[in-house]
């Protein structure tokens, strides 16, 4: 999965709630900008994608 962090600048300040600025998204961690990255990946996937992801591991 690869998650384009300039789109991710462009979409997220016209989706969030309280607003995100570029700014703000610029600023955030790697690690929360690849979970919001993920779950706006997810909604635009279609259920034959997700049906193709492999299974999470469980811990």
């Amino acid at each position: 999965m690869l998650l384009d962090v300039a789109a991710l600048i462009t979409v997220l300040p016209r989706i969030t709630t309280p607003t995100l600025t570029a700014h703000d998204v610029g600023q955030l961690d790697l690690v929360d900008l690849t979970a919001i990255g993920t779950e706006v990946l997810g909604f635009f996937m279609s259920k034959a994608d997700k049906a193709n992801l492999p299974a999470s591991p469980t811990a």
